[in-house]
C-alpha cells in the first residue's frame, strides 16, 4: 500500500512539475511562475509573497516545492545546505521571505541557530521540516525560533493547514 502511494506520489510531483512555467529574472535566479493548478484566490492574496526553501534532498524539495506551487506559493530561492543561506542572509533578516522552510538536519549543521537569528530580528512564518517525530523535539524547534513544525513525510493537507494557520 505504501509503496503506491508513493509511487502516486512521484507521479504527483511530476504532474505539477510539467504545469510549471520557468521565467528568467534579472539577478539570474529561476522562478517557478504559477501553475495552472493553483489556487487563484491564494495566489492572488498572496503575489507578492515569496518563500525560501532550505532542503538538502532533492526528493523532499521536489514534493514541497510542488505543494506550494499546487498552492499558489512558488519558492523562490532553494538552498540545500547552510553555506548556501549566507548570500541570501540579508534577505532573509529583512523580511524578504514571506514563508521560510527550513530543513532541521542539513550535511554541515542545523538550522536551528538560523532560526533563532530570524527570530531574534523579528522575521515570522519560519518552519522546521523535518523528520524527526519526538514531541520533545518539537518543543525544542518551537523554543529555537520555529513557528510551526512540519514533520516528513509532508501532505498537501498538513502544508494548507500549517499556512492557512500562520498567513490569516
Amino acid at each position: 500500500m505504501s509503496r503506491q502511494r508513493g509511487w502516486t506520489a512521484v507521479t504527483r510531483v511530476q504532474e505539477i512539475q510539467s504545469k510549471t512555467v520557468f521565467q528568467q529574472p534579472k539577478d539570474g535566479r529561476k522562478r517557478p511562475a504559477i501553475p495552472l493548478a493553483a489556487n487563484e484566490d491564494s495566489a492572488a492574496l498572496y503575489a507578492h509573497m515569496q518563500v525560501f526553501l532550505l532542503e538538502d534532498l532533492s526528493p523532499n524539495t521536489a514534493i514541497l516545492a510542488a505543494y506550494l506551487n499546487e498552492l499558489g506559493f512558488p519558492p523562490a530561492v532553494c538552498a540545500s545546505s547552510l553555506a548556501q543561506v549566507a548570500p541570501h542572509q540579508e534577505d532573509l533578516e529583512h523580511g524578504i521571505f514571506g514563508v521560510i522552510f527550513l530543513d532541521v538536519m542539513l550535511p554541515d549543521g542545523k538550522s536551528t541557530a538560523l532560526a533563532k537569528q530570524l527570530k531574534a530580528k523579528g522575521v515570522d512564518n519560519v518552519f522546521a521540516y523535518t523528520a524527526l517525530n519526538d514531541p520533545g523535539e518539537r518543543a525544542e524547534l518551537i523554543s529555537s525560533g520555529f513557528d510551526a513544525v512540519l514533520n516528513k513525510p509532508l501532505t498537501l493537507r498538513e502544508l494548507k493547514h500549517t499556512l492557512s494557520q500562520h498567513l490569516s
